[in-house]
């Protein structure tokens, strides 16, 4: 049984879709002025979609901890999932809730960024769903005619631009900022994100293994085996591990 709901990912959903929301909920349930108590559920519901906005960031990063748990396939999945999930509760928090200036302003903007790229990444980086629907995949091939990889890659981080909106739109509300707990967890969990995204992406950008190519051996019309000499990842590696790969005169990881 415990085989067939594969385990380590049933504690990664339950932690991510419940575990990591309720601190968000409890805080803001407990520190919410009377005056919002009929509103409560759709504020929190705004918690809940960064907080999972978040999530999905941090799994960008594709933790290593996290790959050797589940492995890289379902990491990218349930960033998929949950950013879509992420973006229908967002809907659900704008719909029943009215705002009005800045605080509007940032939040709607925020709101249509993750509404757009979450529709174009279904098309363009969801293989799953293009393989699976014909007329998604045939919009997938014509698209990538005009915008190619690397062009979607650098859309698909519009979505940090919409995570700061969010974060601006959340410091603006005064009945919200004046609950002192939930700031310090909302402001903390942000910092913390933040720091493992600019981390990793400097990780890769200085911190990445060096390797010299030694040998090129073209397998079939469409297969490539290279063969490389990296110093320095004797024991860092086991079988199964994902490897991105940056060659000096090509744009992006491969």
């Amino acid at each position: 049984m415990l085989k067939r709901l594969h385990l380590p990912m049933t504690i990664t959903w339950f932690t991510v879709l419940f575990v990591l929301p309720m601190p968000f909920i409890l805080l803001l349930s407990h520190g919410l002025p009377a005056l919002y108590a009929p509103s409560a559920q759709y504020i929190m519901a705004g918690s809940i979609a960064y907080c999972w906005m978040l999530t999905a960031i941090y799994f960008s990063t594709r933790p290593r901890w996290l790959d050797r748990l589940i492995g890289l396939p379902k990491i990218y999945m349930v960033h998929g999932i949950l950013s879509l999930c992420a973006i229908l509760v967002a809907f659900m928090h704008k719909t029943l809730m009215s705002s009005y200036g800045l605080i509007a302003l940032t939040g709607n903007t925020a709101f249509y960024i993750l509404a757009f790229l979450g529709v174009w990444s279904m098309v363009l980086m969801s293989g799953w769903l293009s393989s699976r629907f014909r007329i998604l995949g045939d919009i997938r091939r014509t698209l990538e005619r005009v915008f190619h990889h690397e062009l979607n890659v650098w859309l698909h981080r519009f979505n940090l631009v919409a995570v700061v909106l969010v974060f601006i739109h959340v410091n603006l509300i005064s009945y919200i900022t004046v609950i002192h707990p939930f700031m310090v967890l909302f402001d903390g969990a942000s910092a913390l994100v933040a720091f493992a995204y600019l981390y990793e992406k400097l990780h890769q950008r200085y911190g990445a293994y060096r390797g010299e190519i030694e040998t090129v051996q073209t397998l079939a019309f469409n297969t490539v085996e290279i063969t490389m000499r990296v110093h320095g990842l004797h024991g860092k590696w086991e079988n199964g591990d994902f490897a991105f790969i940056r060659f000096p005169k090509m744009r992006g990881l491969h």
